[in-house]
Formats: C-alpha cells, sequence, structure tokens
C-alpha cells in the first residue's frame, strides 16, 4: 500500500507560475530529472499549457527569451510546439536549494499524476510514497520554503498507476473545444456551464461546437480508461 500526499503551495520566484498569472493560463507540469554542474542545478521537466492561443504564445515566446537570470532562476533549452513543451530550467545552488532539491527529488518519492500550476500561481502536486516520512518531510521542507499545505493524506491499494505515453493528436478545433470546456467548468460537478454557452463563446454553433467537442472525447476518453482499466 503507498500513501499519497496532496499538496498546496506557492512558490513566487517560480517561472512558470509567474508566467501563469502575467497570461492567466493553467500549466501541467511533470518533473523529470535534474542534475548539478558547476554549482547549479539544471531541472528537465515536460508540460501542457491551457488557456487562450495567444497568450499561450505570448508566455512561450517569453520564456524563451529568458536566459539570463530572474531571482537566480532562468531558462536553458525550451523546446515546444503549440502548448506542449520540454524545458531545462537552472537555479543557483545555495543552502536553501540543497535542501530542496533532496527533498522534492528523493528517489522514494513517485510523481505520479503532473502537478497543476493555477493562474493564481498556486500549485497543487500528488505525489506517492511508500514510506510517509518521506511525504512528511515534503511538508515539512515545503512548509518553511514556499508555503505548503496538506490538502489530504491516505493511505490505499494502488490500483491504477499508469504513465500515458503520449496524447492522441487533436486538431486546433477539438484541441480549442475540449480546453474552453474545462476551463469553463462544463466537467465539474455539478456543471458550472452549459453547452449553449460553450459554443456562444467559441463563436460556433452549438451543433459544431458540439461535434469538435465530441470528436475530441472520442480520442482522449479511450485512451484514459485504457491505461485506467
Amino acid at each position: 500500500m503507498l500513501w499519497t500526499a496532496k499538496l498546496r503551495g506557492y512558490d513566487e520566484k517560480n517561472i512558470l507560475a509567474s508566467r501563469a498569472r502575467k497570461y492567466n493560463l493553467t500549466i501541467y507540469y511533470h518533473p523529470i530529472n535534474f542534475y548539478e554542474k558547476k554549482n547549479t542545478f539544471y531541472f528537465i521537466a515536460s508540460g501542457i499549457i491551457t488557456g487562450r492561443p495567444r497568450q499561450i504564445r505570448q508566455c512561450l515566446a517569453e520564456l524563451k527569451a529568458l536566459r539570463r537570470p530572474t531571482n537566480d532562476r532562468y531558462v536553458v533549452k525550451l523546446e515546444c510546439k503549440k502548448e506542449t513543451f520540454l524545458s531545462i530550467t537552472a537555479q543557483a545552488a545555495s543552502a536553501e536549494s540543497r535542501t530542496m532539491v533532496r527533498c522534492f527529488y528523493n528517489p522514494g518519492l513517485i510523481h505520479h499524476k503532473p502537478a497543476v500550476i493555477y493562474p493564481s500561481g498556486h500549485e497543487e502536486w500528488e505525489v506517492c510514497a511508500f514510506n510517509k516520512a518521506d511525504l512528511m518531510q515534503v511538508l515539512r521542507i515545503g512548509e518553511r520554503l514556499y508555503k505548503l499545505e496538506l490538502i489530504s493524506l491516505k493511505r490505499a491499494v494502488v490500483t491504477n498507476v499508469h504513465v500515458v505515453a503520449a496524447a492522441p493528436h487533436l486538431s486546433k478545433r477539438q484541441k480549442d473545444a475540449l480546453a474552453l470546456a474545462i476551463r469553463h467548468g462544463y466537467y465539474s460537478y455539478p456543471r458550472k456551464v452549459e453547452l449553449s454557452q460553450l459554443a456562444r463563446r467559441s463563436g460556433l454553433a452549438v451543433s459544431t461546437f458540439h461535434a469538435h467537442l465530441r470528436k475530441a472525447e472520442n480520442k482522449v476518453m479511450p485512451r484514459i480508461f485504457g491505461t485506467c482499466a
């Protein structure tokens, strides 16, 4: 059985969080690995940015230009296509950052879901470990450095840990329809918006918008169910 902690925090110096705030975006972020070279930490990550296409383009353009340290953090490499990205960011090694890296990149932790950075700049993480002490150490360090708070902590048998190798290909219309539906709470319970309202926001007829949304769902849902079943 694994311990699973859901955590929420806020790091005002985070490069991605500051752009999420600036451009009103939601960023799904998955840490891959890190390494240290010449007293600098380098972090490798992948992610998907959701929001208005223009703001996404502005955000990525600004990140690409961030080659000089900002609050001791900067972008080394950024590969992106539309809203997806693969990045290497850098941070000067210090006593504080060494403590953070040892804790957050503990090999005993399992990041089985991407972190979510909201337009407010707040982040949510869901992390698993066989050893409860590993999670509690994250919380202790995070409380001091990143205003981290524990949303939930539970122990359960894991039935659906998986890695999705690649997202299904969606057309621009399908992707826009799905992003709009997610952003405005169409899949929330209770539902926060109706289909007709989403169609109006998109500038499309209800039947046309619905067709794009259903086609997107038809591509995404079987992929998710196939990996969770």
